[in-house]
């Protein structure tokens, strides 16, 4: 096996967590967790870095020993895991989340939105989730979950990621979508998908994204780019794969985050990136 190199001086490592950090089963290794307390213990800043919304964080905070950050929502929210508190919220305005719908229906008409909402300030449970007419979710949703009007749907604040999903005979795979929604609304929000076998789009507010956000929690600890690994393995990943100087695509990594990374590993199946952190750890 190639060795993994990574340089000296490393302060922040940054993971994305399904299909990157987390087994294909969900949970974390035996190796991964001791290698992120190692890091934690050397005084290395980790962040994990994902697309969930809060209510699907706390698995990973009990799981991680409520250590480090969190950023959720593909880059709208900063966690504090210890306290389970939302510290940040980067939400799409009204304006653009109407707008945005619109443009949508005009690339593809049967499209169908779902909103995740979170306040500054609330725990974990505090975040909200609102389906729109017609919206079939691919996980189950929360017993109680509303099924919202446009008119409401897109005007409750703290809008920090807006779905949607295309029903029928669509004719779109993830990245022809993807690719035809970016084209129609890239000058309001941020648009990027995270499974290529799940047709849906997410978007977060314009200018906000996964690297966007690491670069302003490293920014607020004085780290550069040059003192930051990142890992991950999807197009909602690129980003942050980009900005940090260390990055790395997972085994079987979408194209886009191939092309962002500096340099691959193996699986998440096998504990790639905790075999990465161990590197860290040597230097």
């Amino acid at each position: 096996m190639t060795a993994i190199e990574v340089p000296s001086g490393i302060r922040l490592f940054a993971t994305d967590l399904d299909g990157t950090l987390l087994l294909p089963d969900g949970s974390i290794g035996q190796r991964t967790r001791e290698a992120i307390d190692a890091l934690i213990e050397r005084g290395i800043v980790v962040v994990f870095v994902t697309g969930r919304p809060p209510r699907w964080i706390r698995p990973i905070a009990e799981m991680t020993g409520h250590h480090g950050t969190a950023i959720g929502a593909n880059g709208a929210l900063v966690i504090d895991m210890e306290a389970e508190i939302i510290r940040r919220v980067h939400s799409i305005d009204s304006v653009s989340a109407r707008a945005t719908a619109d443009r949508l229906r005009a690339v593809t008409p049967d499209i169908t939105f779902a909103v995740e909402y979170a306040q500054e300030g609330l725990g974990l449970e505090g975040s909200s989730f609102a389906l729109g007419s017609g919206y079939v979710a691919r996980w189950e949703v929360p017993r109680g979950t509303q099924v919202l009007e446009p008119d409401v749907l897109f005007a409750r604040p703290g809008i920090t990621k807006l779905l949607a999903r295309p029903h029928g005979n669509h004719g779109h795979d993830a990245d022809t979508l993807l690719d035809a929604a970016d084209r129609a609304v890239a000058d309001l929000v941020e648009v990027t998908h995270s499974n290529a076998d799940d047709v849906l789009l997410e978007m977060s507010a314009l200018g906000v994204t996964k690297g966007s956000t690491l670069r302003e929690v490293a920014a607020e600890l004085g780290i550069d780019a040059h003192e930051v690994v990142a890992a991950g393995d999807m197009p909602n990943d690129a980003s942050m794969l980009t900005w940090a100087d260390t990055s790395f695509a997972v085994e079987g990594a979408h194209p886009a985050a191939r092309a962002a990374a500096k340099s691959s590993i193996g699986s998440n199946a096998d504990e790639a990136v905790a075999a990465v952190m161990e590197a860290v750890l040597s230097t």
